[in-house]
């Protein structure tokens, strides 16, 4: 199984925000790929530290 996050600043122009896009497989294997947009800086760290507990994965990680 294979998952990774990604985040990126500057989404849509703006200086502040971030996105996320995490990308993996489910259990038949099939491709699964969520994005989010956070304008706020609030948002943004709640969904870092989520995403940290779901994936067990820092920024920019990948599992194999």
């Amino acid at each position: 199984m294979q998952t990774g996050t990604m985040a990126g600043a500057g989404a849509g122009g703006k200086r502040f925000g971030k996105f996320f896009t995490v990308i993996g497989d489910d259990i038949d294997g099939r491709r699964l790929i969520q994005e989010f947009r956070h304008p706020s800086k609030k948002l943004t760290k709640i969904t870092e530290r989520q995403l940290l507990d779901t994936t067990k994965l820092a920024e920019g990680e990948t599992r194999k």
